[in-house]
């Protein structure tokens, strides 16, 4: 067996067994003839595999349909991506941090995250303009920087970002999900997240009326953040943590009309879509999610710092989401379709 051989069959492990009993020669032969005389699969044939085997995973779950609904949750989580990489660029990176605050400034930024989120805004460009691998490298490259700044952030104790993780971590759920979007999109699509992270620019320019709600009365708006800077745990009144529960709003309310938008043409595909948005949404929504019952009591058992508590709650409700409901929709759907065989 030829060394090329040996690595097409190792990169079959992506496909279920049984799919590899049945097919696997006839697959692998397949590369082969395509392979011609090269030594090594070609980084596209190895992601090709890949993606085929996920895809039959999904399919043998019942979980096909996640397929169809990733390009316009891919879309969806760009724009929002491009939106808030704008607001932090424009309000905590370029304003005065409180005297506490522990950062290393980049340029005219405040922080290093503001690489990140510059990357973030070059993958929306990237989109619009050269849709394709141009704009999957730029989307790479957000996700790369995001999962940098992620790791840098918990891997020191008083960090040159003062950005908490639970609030890097749905930036980076949303870089990941935005690798879906298609790539041969319609003008329409491609310009959409261009044109939400533009609208976010204007937004932030004319520093549009958008209070803080206290207890009592309004303590600030969102584009006052010298004083708050990305906040130290946990206040959901923070001007950054209030934008990531805006932004989970809006997500949520769009994927309902997606889902309900397909519904009626009786598709289910709107369905998936909404589903994959629920991961995000649920990573935005930690900081909400943090003193509610059953979260509350096992982040407090399993971490004492509370920043920690917060990721620990954020990662629980993305568990359910992106991995508790698609499995138990996978089982309905396979509920289903054996009823309709013996029927």
């Amino acid at each position: 067996m030829s060394d090329l051989t040996t690595a097409y069959r190792r990169l079959l492990v992506a496909y279920p067994a049984r799919y590899r009993r049945e097919r696997g020669d006839e697959l692998v032969g397949l590369y082969l003839e395509m392979a011609g005389d090269r030594r090594r699969p070609r980084p596209a044939d190895a992601a090709d595999l890949i993606r085929g085997g996920l895809r039959e995973r999904l399919r043998v779950a019942g979980l096909s349909g996640l397929s169809d609904g990733l390009p316009a949750a891919g879309v969806i989580a760009l724009a929002a991506l491009g939106a808030i990489a704008v607001y932090y660029l424009a309000t905590v990176e370029v304003q005065h941090l409180w005297p506490y605050s522990f950062n290393a400034p980049i340029g005219p930024f405040r922080t290093p995250a503001a690489l990140a989120y510059l990357g973030c805004l070059v993958a929306v460009l990237a989109y619009a303009a050269f849709p394709g691998r141009v704009a999957r490298a730029a989307g790479a490259g957000a996700v790369l920087l995001l999962g940098a700044l992620l790791l840098v952030r918990g891997a020191i104790g008083m960090p040159v970002v003062t950005m908490p993780a639970y609030l890097l971590i749905p930036l980076f759920a949303l870089s990941a999900l935005a690798l879906g979007a298609p790539r041969a999109p319609s003008w329409p699509v491609r310009l959409t997240p261009l044109a939400v992270t533009v609208a976010a620019v204007l937004v932030a320019a004319a520093h549009l009326p958008a209070p803080l709600a206290g207890e009592s009365e309004p303590v600030g708006t969102i584009w006052e953040t010298s004083t708050w800077g990305y906040s130290f745990c946990c206040s959901y009144l923070s001007p950054t943590t209030l934008v990531l529960h805006l932004t989970a709003l809006a997500l949520l309310a769009i994927g309902v009309v997606v889902a309900l938008w397909d519904a009626s043409d009786g598709r289910a595909r709107g369905a998936w879509t909404l589903l994959l948005l629920l991961t995000p949404i649920a990573l935005m929504e930690a900081m909400r999610l943090y003193p509610v019952e059953p979260f509350f009591t096992v982040a407090s058992r399993l971490a004492a710092s509370n920043e920690l508590q917060v990721c620990i709650v954020g990662l629980l409700a993305a568990a359910i989401t992106g991995v508790l409901l698609p499995l138990l929709s996978g089982q309905a759907i396979r509920l289903s379709r054996r009823r309709r065989v013996l029927d």
